[in-house]
């Protein structure tokens, strides 16, 4: 299932040195405060007329203006910044967003065997890095899967961390248990 968002104001964060994510947020007004939320990481650019859709690793969509790259609002800044985040500069941003539209351009026109001869390429020039988004994309896959309502209560990221600590030590004890996994029982003894 994909669900679209549509921002009011919109920027750009590099969270790693290959993972950009797009950081949407939505003015409140007096009962209802501002509000945001981050992708899982983009995976595509698509251009529909004044929009940029960035489509994320969950498949989530982000459908955002052109003209609305901004955060105007003290709240949403307090946000990135207290997950030491910065915004790219528009310049920056639109440099990305032009990179992920023409890579997408060159390998939809060449065979597939061509495309795999740059993903290898690629990958043995950064072979740490392909590793670690394999488990970045497995990790998030495995939050989206495994997503309970408690999730949406957390206020602060330590809020958070207790609630996935919480999750995987579940995860952890199914797996464990005998009569949930096949009749195994897990020793610590060296094979």
């Amino acid at each position: 299932m994909k669900i679209t968002y549509e921002p009011e104001e919109w920027v750009l964060v590099q969270v790693a040195e290959d993972l950009v994510k797009v950081f949407g947020s939505w003015r409140g007004g007096y009962i209802n405060g501002d509000s945001w939320r981050m992708n899982s990481g983009i995976e595509k650019v698509e251009k529909d007329g004044d929009y940029w859709l960035f489509i994320g690793y969950s498949g989530s969509i982000y459908k955002c203006h052109k003209d609305d790259y901004t955060l105007n609002s003290p709240y949403n800044n307090g946000i990135l910044a207290t997950q030491n985040l910065t915004p790219m500069k528009k310049a920056a941003a639109l440099r990305f967003i032009q990179s992920k539209i023409e890579s997408r351009r060159i390998t939809r026109d060449l065979p597939k065997d061509e495309v795999e001869k740059l993903y290898k390429q690629n990958v043995n020039q950064h072979p740490t890095a392909d590793t670690e988004d394999i488990w970045r994309k497995a990790i998030e896959e495995w939050c989206i899967v495994n997503w309970l309502d408690g999730m949406q209560d957390c206020k602060t990221v330590h809020d958070a961390r207790k609630h996935l600590h919480e999750m995987m030590n579940y995860e952890f004890k199914m797996r464990l248990d005998p009569a949930i996994n096949g009749g195994f029982k897990y020793t610590k003894e060296k094979i």
